[in-house]
């Protein structure tokens, strides 16, 4: 029996009625692999790119008419405003240019200047392959609850999902084309969101042709995507033919060259007191800012603090006790302006053993994340005092995953490096991992690092 395939369906086996009353248990043999690619450069730090590799692990069949698309719903708004208040007032529109096509959204007034961005996904296709971008209101959306939609005939068929990813049957009264209708809710502010995919003739397996996408027993296929933001639609523009061009060169690097880097924010330590954060991170600009305010506190509220640029490290004093704040490294290079992520901590005044231990050792990890097939995670420590110290890597399971030292340090700075590998050498799997390190009396402390391939 020949199916169709929903990237949006269940992968794995399913049972089909057949028109003969008889039910087959039909295996699909799928698998998706997603990678995710940033850097931390002016202007490509303005967008994610993935790329995504569709199997077809199914030993005798093979995959026709393949459609792969995107479900997209962003609210916009200020992070401190919930997910009701950010989304009512949202719009999607469409771009169609020579190359340069991409679907994006955007709040309808910027929320008062609050939130003037734009944001754009693009997938990149072949020019033989054919797109469509669909949205509906809140409720309207296809229904996928039961994938297994009968014909007239009693016989499987596709999922309403994969109607509209293929662009046939579409309902009117309910999905619009933004690429036909790009305006369409410009003067109609919604909870906005948007189905945009990519897709073939549609012929079938009885007459497969180069027009459409099918995947043979045990090949794949691969496709980008991009998210990228911007605060007009022309530099989405740029962004997009910025992104165009980097995927083309295979990621050729040299592009990059020359562009200001943005800052690297390390990490946050809480020095017990409840008043003081102390900051690091990595940078080489002509101006660092040491950046903070109150978590849910809006944008316009953020504390600068100038810096030396020769220091790594600032103590942020005067906070308030028992409180979330979010910090941020801000950095200006001539005439370019850039900013780290954001980190969040809460203020709290240590007890008398956290202090006992905070006293003797203190710890952190660059980079972080890290990926191993590109650097080693650096632990780093300074103990005060000669210390027998015993450093290991677990899991969220609380299993340990390697021991990376179990000697004694003398008073200084120390660093340890972990590979991303097991104790029997075998590289573990992406994600958060812990790294405890033990000193002569038992304490412990804990940091976490996070491991991305």
């Amino acid at each position: 029996y020949f199916y169709d395939y929903s990237p949006f369906g269940t992968f794995g086996e399913r049972d089909w009625g057949i028109s003969s009353g008889v039910t087959k248990h039909i295996p699909l043999n799928i698998a998706i692999c997603q990678e995710t690619y940033t850097w931390p450069v002016q202007f490509y730090a303005d967008m994610i790119i993935l790329k995504q590799r569709i199997y077809n692990t199914n030993p005798l069949d093979t995959l026709f008419d393949v459609s792969f698309g995107y479900f997209f719903d962003a609210d916009i708004g200020p992070e401190s405003w919930s997910t009701a208040e950010m989304a009512t007032d949202d719009i999607s529109s469409y771009q169609i240019g020579v190359g340069n096509e991409f679907a994006y959204a955007y709040d309808a007034d910027g929320d008062g200047g609050l939130t003037p961005g734009f944001v754009a996904l693009k997938i990149f296709k072949e020019d033989n392959f054919n797109t469509t971008c669909w949205t509906w209101e809140v409720g309207n959306g296809p229904d996928d609850s039961n994938p297994l939609h009968l014909n007239p005939l009693g016989s499987p068929t596709a999922n309403q999902k994969y109607w509209l990813l293929t662009d046939r049957n579409p309902d009117d009264s309910k999905y619009t084309s933004l690429r036909d209708f790009p305006d369409a809710q410009s003067d109609n502010p919604v909870d906005t969101r948007f189905l945009y995919s990519v897709y073939g003739d549609m012929q079938g397996f009885d007459n497969p042709t180069e027009q459409s996408i099918n995947i043979a027993p045990g090949d794949y296929y691969d496709f980008y995507t991009t998210i990228f933001l911007a605060n007009s639609v022309e530099e989405l523009e740029n962004l997009s033919e910025l992104s165009d061009e980097l995927i083309s060169s295979d990621f050729d690097m040299s592009l990059m060259q020359g562009l200001p880097s943005i800052p690297y924010l390390i990490g946050l330590e809480n020095l017990g007191d409840g008043h003081n954060v102390n900051v690091r991170w990595y940078s080489l600009a002509d101006e660092t800012y040491v950046c903070y305010k109150l978590s849910d506190a809006p944008a316009s509220d953020w504390e600068y603090i100038e810096v030396d640029n020769d220091l790594s490290e600032y103590v942020v004093s005067g906070l308030i006790s028992n409180t979330s704040y979010k910090f941020k490294i801000a950095v200006q290079y001539d005439d370019v302006y850039l900013e780290s992520q954001t980190q969040e901590i809460t203020t709290y005044t240590m007890s008398a053993e956290e202090e006992q231990i905070a006293d003797n050792i203190s710890f952190g990890c660059f980079p972080n994340p890290f990926n191993p097939a590109k650097s080693k995670a650096n632990i780093f420590f300074t103990v005060k005092t000669n210390s027998f110290i015993n450093v290991e890597i677990y899991n969220l399971k609380g299993q340990k995953v390697k021991t990376l030292a179990k000697d004694k340090f003398s008073v200084g700075s120390h660093i340890i490096n972990w590979d991303g590998k097991d104790e029997n050498g075998k590289p573990v799997n992406s994600g958060i991992y812990l790294f405890n390190l033990q000193t002569t009396d038992r304490k412990t402390v804990f940091g976490k690092l996070v491991l991305i391939k």
